[in-house]
């Protein structure tokens, strides 16, 4: 490509790996029409349908992650290197183990979402990334975010939804570098049958939450052209994306509807709205 530098060349290259057979699909986005009513009260919201099907039950709110208590800076450079190479390899590994487990759960084909993830995890030219970073006096966390956040970029600005969509699962892989360098962190995950609403669900959450759990997925953001709704439309979960004011509406535990056919979702729905699920 003319007037493209190597380096920016690779990282299309990486990007455009990410956008595999599954995604290229499309789909018509829903309107925004949420309701301004207030928590407890009967509230209807309109996003993106996602997933088809209809379910109810009392949400279970994602945690928001909080901000890591990390330095931006190393005083080590070799340390640093040293918790990078050997954090990623781990992510990678528990990639491959995932894809494994979702390949015998939903088919060979959803699998190799999570191989094009370990792929990332071990590209050569992302481990460049955080060696120059860290080279220049980046913690490995720094590093990481600086890194995975230069390829983000890239996509989010695609004109491409599909390709735009594939952000997240960087996020995805970010997020799993960044708790292997923290010494693991364990989700929190679903105990009882609930409706799973966050603000953005990663394809590794949506399969990694025990599906007897999840009768319906809401999300605050997404696409649904992203990897984590094309799972849940194969696990045959229904799911709305890009539901605007959701976080605002939902208190954990307070019952929601989905409808993932026409992309409404109602909080605090009343006996009516209950009987046409059922």
């Amino acid at each position: 490509m003319a007037g493209t530098s190597p380096r920016r060349a690779s990282r299309m290259s990486i990007a455009t790996r990410l956008l595999s057979p599954l995604g290229r699909c499309r789909h018509d986005p829903g309107r925004l029409t949420p309701s301004d009513q207030g928590l407890g009260m009967r509230t209807e919201l309109t996003g993106r349908a996602a997933s088809p099907g209809t379910a109810f039950g009392p949400a279970f709110v994602v945690p928001t992650r909080a901000a890591r208590e990390a330095p931006d800076t190393g005083s080590d450079p070799d340390r640093e290197r040293e918790r990078v190479t050997s954090a990623l390899p781990r992510v990678a590994a528990d990639l491959e183990g995932l894809a494994d487990t979702v390949g015998a759960d939903t088919g060979v084909a959803h699998c190799e979402i999570f191989r094009a993830h370990a792929e990332f995890a071990r590209d050569p030219e992302l481990l460049r990334h955080l060696d120059d970073a860290i080279a220049e006096g980046a913690s490995a966390e720094q590093a990481v975010r600086a890194a995975f956040g230069t390829y983000r970029e890239l996509l989010e600005r695609s004109p491409s939804e599909n390709l735009a969509a594939r952000a997240a699962d960087l996020h995805d892989v970010a997020e799993q570098a960044l708790d292997a360098l923290a010494g693991g962190v364990e989700p929190r995950v679903p105990t009882a049958a609930c409706v799973v609403v966050a603000d953005e669900l990663t394809p590794s959450q949506t399969v990694r939450t025990p599906r007897e759990h999840v009768r319906a997925i809401a999300c605050a953001q997404g696409s649904p052209v992203s990897h984590a709704a094309i799972l849940a439309r194969s696990l045959g979960i229904p799911a709305v994306v890009g539901v605007t004011g959701l976080l605002d509406a939902v208190a954990p535990g307070e019952e929601v509807s989905v409808d993932g056919t026409t992309g409404r979702v109602t909080v605090a729905p009343d006996p009516a709205t209950r009987a046409q699920i059922i």
